[in-house]
């Protein structure tokens, strides 16, 4: 069976027989109570005249201004996501709407899901397939699912990964010592790690910012009924033009984490062939720390694009 809790509008899922719950169920709180805490700088700043360092290098056009600031709106007010149908879903007959459900997976047979074959996968199965996978959007494009599934290895505090806590807006999110740092030689963010993954794939592995990036998928989704993209390489990031940069579920991370006060030059047209003039005198031998290495400059996948989703509902109560 399930029990689903409420936290603002959004439902949080866990499996009855998951002794764990309660200490998963604080840490969601806490986290989803430092989201909307932080994201009110955020939104402030979409709603200024001039636009920040932080948006020009992500973002780069004023136009996408009205869709973010009602993104990170919806983030922030656990927005309905699609239509009540008749007969409800299970997560409607314990709440008042179909905003994001938080799903914890902790075992088999939860829920399964299927891809464009057909063929029904155990979504732990998916969760424990990488080392590496914390959390996944699920987007339905023809059976529209509120459906966010958080991983095994989200709640895993052994890991040597980063998988902070960040504290609330009274320090403005990550940590000063955590912002990434921009080269001026190269124009680029300086690799702060020696691990090989992603620059800038330190900040985004935060937990609170791995729901924003969940949530901005889904969201994204709802928008524009299009699947979004995942490009983690932060100097990747920053070139992308405006119309994708507003897919990059990573690119609300980065431009999120505002508090940082060193960014590379950017241009607003967001003309690629400018970037480029930018980057072009670049040599990664001589600093390889900001190496935009091509296998890790466009990392995808991680949003599930699924044909149907089956779920155990036959016994769900709501948590107290």
């Amino acid at each position: 069976g399930l029990v689903i809790y409420n936290q603002g509008q959004y439902n949080l899922v866990f499996a009855d027989d998951d002794d764990t719950r309660q200490e998963k169920l604080a840490l969601l709180r806490k986290l989803l109570d430092n989201l909307y805490l932080n994201l009110q700088p955020v939104i402030q700043d979409l709603q200024s005249p001039t636009s920040s360092p932080a948006y020009d290098t992500f973002f780069h056009d004023e136009t996408s201004k009205p869709f973010l600031t009602a993104l990170f709106t919806n983030i922030t007010a656990g927005a309905v996501t699609y239509p009540v149908r008749d007969p409800p879903q299970f997560w409607v007959r314990l709440s008042t709407t179909a905003a994001p459900s938080l799903w914890s997976i902790s075992r088999r047979g939860q829920m399964s899901a299927a891809g464009e074959d057909g063929v029904l996968q155990d979504v732990y199965d998916r969760c424990t397939s990488a080392a590496t996978i914390t959390a996944f959007n699920i987007f339905t494009p023809e059976d529209p699912h509120p459906i966010i599934v958080l991983c095994p290895f989200f709640y895993d505090t052994t890991t040597t990964l980063v998988f902070g806590d960040i504290p609330p807006a009274s320090v403005n999110g990550s940590p000063a010592s955590n912002c990434l740092v921009a080269n001026p030689t190269t124009n680029r963010f300086r690799r702060r790690v020696t691990r090989p993954s992603p620059v800038g794939f330190e900040l985004i592995e935060y937990r609170m910012w791995i729901l924003l990036e969940e949530l901005g998928h889904k969201y994204y989704n709802v928008a524009t009924g299009l699947d979004g993209i995942d490009t983690y390489n932060v100097n990747a990031a920053k070139r992308l033009f405006p119309e994708k940069a507003l897919a990059n579920g990573p690119s609300y991370v980065y431009y999120a984490a505002r508090n940082c006060k060193s960014f590379p030059q950017s241009t607003r047209s967001g003309n690629r062939d400018e970037f480029r003039k930018l980057l072009e005198d670049d040599s990664p031998a001589s600093v390889p720390e900001d190496d935009d290495d091509p296998a890790d400059a466009a990392v995808s996948g991680e949003t599930f694009v699924a044909s149907r989703v089956e779920i155990d509902a036959t016994d769900v109560v709501l948590g107290t």
